[in-house]
């Protein structure tokens, strides 16, 4: 998931700073085909039959084997379709953004007496296997809290710079 968002948000930034030979390329056309298609993957085949729990990868026909999910590649798929709706206005976008990160929500630690780990993300989902299992790595939650913001910012429609 990493990989797909990284590349997708790039390509989204790229082409919101209007440039003549990045449009002459169609890449905004190029990342809504492709987010539609992440969307629907995404929302055929919920990890654990969990809505907005993302697998951790996807192959060339957007089909996933994965029985996991990478926390961290959801809270930036999120923080992408939030940037993506606010820019094409299209209300389906942050409505996977929502239950992305509702589906992510739900694995954040709150109740806890173990202070250093209090608020944070797991690497996967399940914590047991995937990537960086039993782990809380700290960019899981820096990508939450950037999602989080984004969402902020959408719900209170403003304007978001590249």
């Amino acid at each position: 998931m990493h990989v797909i968002v990284y590349t997708l948000r790039g390509l989204l930034e790229c082409s919101r700073m209007g440039s003549a030979a990045v449009n002459e390329l169609g890449v905004l056309p190029a990342v809504i085909k492709s987010a539609d298609a992440l969307c629907e993957a995404l929302q055929a085949q919920p990890v654990a039959g969990i809505k907005g729990m993302v697998p951790t990868a996807l192959d060339e026909n957007w089909e996933s084997a994965a029985n996991d999910s990478c926390l961290t590649g959801n809270a930036q798929l999120a923080y992408f379709l939030y940037r993506l709706a606010r820019c094409t206005e299209n209300q389906m976008y942050r409505d996977i953004a929502d239950t992305v990160m509702s589906a992510t929500k739900r694995t954040q630690l709150i109740e806890t007496s173990l202070l250093p780990i209090r608020g944070a993300i797991a690497g996967t989902y399940p914590l047991s296997h995937g990537y960086l299992s039993n782990a809380y790595p700290n960019w899981a939650a820096k990508f939450f809290a950037d999602a989080m913001l984004m969402k902020i910012n959408y719900d209170q429609k403003l304007v978001i710079p590249a």
